[in-house]
């Protein structure tokens, strides 16, 4: 029988409260919610409002289900800020579908919250995004049933970069994710970077989203000779698609769409 630990939250003192909100919104829906720093993505951030930047995790058990999810969430542009439409609506639907999951979201250096975003790198430190996650699951409540985990690692737009560097620092392919999700964010070498780094050698999959026509397009085509699409779903999106489109319905998609 599914479970939720209706209104439970907690929020870190230092917390800007527009993030605050997202959590306070989430408690309202009935799902487990915490915001605050740990391990992994509370290195000093001299360009950041708060000289640090925070970390949003969002739980749900449903010890029914087949599998727990566990999802991190590298956003665009300006993502972290705005659960309530960007996130909130897919993690409702895998609710009403049965799924069991806890969304990691940490905030990445090209937040609102920034001074400066350009040039900015995610998990550059070895092994910085493994422990992240880490520190994340450990702030979850204790799952009354425990259920084999999938792990999804997801990067929308500009969140691309951090799955860059995160496998190419160490971390992301340790930890033997089930799935790597790009959300039309293929630019430039990120899914070269990634690719050479670790991505060829997990076992089991990626999936790429991209806008038909743009640059994400052709990044996945130049890598095609090199990448052997066996292990690899390309999912092209024309009008009336758009880029923020498919970032707000990346997780549904890939995860309602056969990896389940």
């Amino acid at each position: 029988m599914w479970w939720l630990l209706a209104g439970w939250l907690s929020i870190q003192h230092g917390i800007l409260p527009e993030i605050a909100n997202d959590v306070k919104f989430a408690a309202s829906e009935d799902l487990w919610s915490w915001v605050g720093y740990i391990d992994g993505n509370d290195e000093l951030d001299i360009l950041h409002r708060n000289k640090k930047r925070a970390t949003l995790i969002v739980h749900h058990e449903n010890s029914d289900a087949k599998y727990h999810y566990v999802i991190v969430w590298s956003h665009g542009m300006h993502g972290f800020h705005d659960f309530k439409h960007n996130m909130y609506p897919q993690l409702r639907t895998l609710v009403k579908r049965g799924f069991s999951f806890t969304l990691i979201e940490p905030e990445l250096p090209w937040s609102t919250y920034e001074r400066s975003i350009d040039a900015r790198r995610a998990w550059t430190t070895p092994g910085s995004f493994k422990r992240m996650v880490e520190a994340a699951m450990n702030k979850v409540p204790t799952m009354k049933k425990h259920l084999p985990q999938r792990i999804v690692v997801a990067g929308h737009s500009r969140g691309g970069k951090s799955i860059a560097y995160a496998a190419t620092s160490g971390g992301l392919c340790d930890m033997n994710p089930h799935l790597i999700l790009w959300s039309d964010a293929t630019y430039g070498d990120w899914l070269k970077r990634a690719w050479k780094a670790c991505l060829r050698s997990i076992p089991d999959r990626v999936e790429i989203l991209y806008l038909s026509g743009t640059e994400t397009q052709n990044a996945v085509r130049a890598l095609e000779s090199d990448i052997h699409f066996e292990m690899v779903t390309v999912r092209p999106f024309r009008s009336p698609w758009y880029h923020g489109k498919i970032g707000d319905n990346a997780l549904i998609l890939s995860i309602l769409l056969g990896n389940n």
